[in-house]
């Protein structure tokens, strides 16, 4: 049978085994080995389910749905980032990238502290660009020498963060800077980690490639 995924999850399949991302808490669910009973179509948002018990639990959960559907945006699928952002000559930032960056940062006191995951979502859906072009076209010039400055001016700044922070961060920068990026997040298991990185095209902007081969995209923002 056909399920939907409700619109609280993100899922994904690991070399069979299915992932479940709960958007409203930022909570992982594994199912090893349910890969030979779930299998997702084309946009991950509807499943093949060819066990009925399984069916049923995950529909008792809320985790999927049984027609008649909702209506619901389409989920954004994304191949790993291959390709490293390329190297910048470094350079004194200007007065409107300090500018920006302050008030990046006056941002994330607000919006972080204390916020649930589905908040930071929320902040992170207002795009200057769609994603489909965002997931089909290379990063702009102007973009990398954004991200070049960002990445530099960071490590100077009083509060850091770990990959969540981080990222939600550069991308409120860039998008004062008028650019914007895919925020995507993945997982892996055995054992199991949870990442996320900003990435426009197959380019990461605030990672390294090689270190994200393991990773499944699970989610898109």
């Amino acid at each position: 049978m056909e399920l939907q995924l409700s619109d609280r999850y993100a899922a994904t399949d690991v070399d069979g085994d299915v992932v479940f991302l709960d958007r409203r808490d930022f909570t992982f669910h594994m199912l090893p080995g349910a890969g030979t009973a779930l299998s997702a179509g084309s946009s991950n948002l509807v499943w093949q389910v060819t066990d009925s018990e399984l069916a049923g639990t995950l529909i008792e959960a809320g985790i999927f749905a049984t027609a008649p559907w909702q209506v619901r945006t389409k989920a954004r699928r994304v191949e790993n980032a291959n390709r490293n952002l390329p190297r910048t000559e470094h350079r004194p930032p200007t007065r409107t990238e300090r500018a920006d960056l302050a008030l990046a940062g006056l941002s994330m006191c607000r919006h972080f502290p204390g916020r649930n995951f589905q908040h930071l979502l929320e902040v992170a859906a207002e795009h200057l660009q769609p994603l489909d072009r965002l997931a089909s076209e290379p990063p702009s010039s102007a973009l990398i020498d954004s991200v070049a400055m960002f990445l530099q001016i960071y490590p100077w700044i009083p509060f850091q963060g770990a990959c969540l922070f981080r990222s939600l961060m550069l991308l409120l920068y860039l998008r004062r800077q008028g650019h914007d990026a895919m925020w995507v997040f993945g997982v892996r298991t055995w054992p199991f980690l949870a990442h996320c990185w900003l990435q426009v095209g197959d380019v990461v902007l605030n990672d390294h490639a090689e270190g994200l081969v393991s990773f499944y995209p699970i989610l898109v923002a």
